[in-house]
């Protein structure tokens, strides 16, 4: 990726996922996704966070809600939540990261409901288009794009630094 942009494979390979839920740090403290969890995922998100000296100071959820094409019906996107309790244990933070996502009024209370079993008196923060979230104390920040299609709640997020992370993959921005 970049220095400023660290994979993590959420470590939960399948014909959904292919490799694993595709992960991200930016600028060693704002996590894209949790995926999972598990002992694996959380032992490489460990690693990234000392490489980089750093705490998480916010999650984003990329995709956390789906709409069947072929059934209308919205099912939940387990490989990019269900590892939030999780990792929000195994952060052990005495003061929670914000969490935030697009809103989505059919999954915004499962996901304050993961949140608050950690952390009882955390709230969801939403996102909206155009929104910028700091990444570091020297200006670099991510831009919230809405872009629905594969869920209703997908965004991307645009790097200052220069990237685009689409549908959880981080590329340079190609103009």
């Amino acid at each position: 990726m970049s220095d400023s942009v660290v994979r993590i494979l959420g470590q939960n390979p399948g014909p959904f996922t292919l490799q694993g839920t595709n992960c991200y740090l930016l600028h060693g403290r704002v996590l894209i996704d949790t995926a999972e969890g598990g002992d694996d995922f959380i032992k490489l998100l460990r690693e990234a966070l000392d490489q980089h000296g750093s705490t998480v100071t916010d999650i984003i959820l990329v995709r956390p809600e789906a709409e069947s094409i072929l059934t209308k019906q919205s099912h939940w996107h387990h490989d990019h939540v269900n590892g939030l309790p999780e990792v929000l244990r195994a952060l052990k933070q005495s003061t929670p990261p914000r969490v935030h996502k697009f809103p989505n009024a059919d999954h915004d209370a499962d996901v304050l409901e993961k949140l608050q079993s950690v952390y009882p008196d955390a709230l969801l923060h939403s996102l909206a288009e155009g929104q910028s979230i700091a990444l570091d104390d020297h200006g670099a920040t991510a831009t919230i794009l809405h872009a629905p299609g594969h869920t209703t709640d997908s965004i991307a997020i645009r790097l200052s630094t220069g990237e685009l992370c689409v549908a959880c993959r981080c590329s340079p921005l190609i103009a």
